[in-house]
Order: C-alpha cells, then structure tokens, then sequence
C-alpha cells in the first residue's frame, strides 16, 4: 500500500461516518452497527422511536465510475424500509446517492442476468450506471433523484402529513 494510502475498510467506515453525520444533523437518530456482520450499517430512528430504516452503505473513492459492487447480497438484502447509499469520495468530497433495497435488488439482478446472456465474466451484482442499462446514472432526472433522496428519511409522522 502507498504511505499515504487509505485502506479500502476506513474508505467504508468513512462513507458509513458520513450517513451518520448528514442523518444526525437532520435531527435523527443514527447509529453505526458492527463492522463486518452480516446486515445494515446505519440503523435510524426518529426522535420518537415510531418510524425507523435499515441502510446499508456502499462506499467508492476517487472514481469517475458510477457503479457499486453490492455482491450477492444485493440480489436478496432488504424489506420495505431498507435502503442503500451509496457513497462517492472524490478530492476530499462526498456525494451520496440513495436507493431502496428492491430497486438495488432489482438492477443487481439485471446486472448478473446480463453478464449470464453475454457470456461475460460477472464480477458481482451492482447497482448504478451500466452501458445495458439505459443509463441509470447516465439520465440527469434519474441522478438527481438519487441524489434528493435524504428526504425520505425525515422519518417524522408529522413530514409525512405535510408532504400529502
């Protein structure tokens, strides 16, 4: 490794400290969980304890790709109050890109789906930009969105009323 390089397990632990820190400030409460156990990274609840998420994170630095490797796991983890980040660190800054659990599921199985009909080698599920895609990431509406989604998890019963 470089003398300055950063190993790729603190890249995560920073993309989860982030979740946590962009959550918090949203008057949230948000916690990190064990680090290498199989399930979320980011537990959050409101202030209340009456609505809560699930959130894993996946976490990339230094790259103009926009994809995330979400492994096996990305074909069946989830239920309908799970959620995935997905983190990009790039010159010290980070940008995040939300998305629920089956959408994830749901382009991670399109993913190996197609490595298989290609004949190609699949290095894993992913989830984000891919050329077979119709462009994902690549459609502006689409990164937007992705990118707006903190407010899903104003997880407040009174937000909610407000929005309808």
């Amino acid at each position: 490794m470089k003398e300055n390089a950063v190993s790729p397990q603190l890249v995560g632990e920073a993309g989860v400290h982030f979740v946590i820190s962009v959550l918090t400030l949203k008057g949230l409460i948000a916690v990190g969980t064990s680090r290498n156990v199989k399930g979320p990274d980011v537990i959050v609840t409101n202030p209340d304890g009456t609505r809560f998420a699930a959130i894993q994170v996946k976490t990339r630095r230094n790259t103009g790709d926009k994809f995330w490797n979400v492994g096996d796991r990305g074909l069946t983890w989830g239920g309908p109050n799970c959620w995935y980040v997905f983190v990009r660190i790039k010159n010290r800054e980070f940008e995040a890109f939300m998305a629920p659990a089956k959408e994830v599921k749901r382009f991670a199985q399109a993913d190996v789906d197609e490595c298989r009909r290609r004949g190609t080698k699949s290095f894993g599920a992913s989830w984000g930009y891919q050329p077979y895609f119709v462009g994902l990431l690549k459609d502006p509406k689409i990164e937007r969105r992705a990118r707006r989604r903190w407010e899903v998890f104003n997880l407040s019963q009174s937000a909610k009323a407000k929005r309808q």
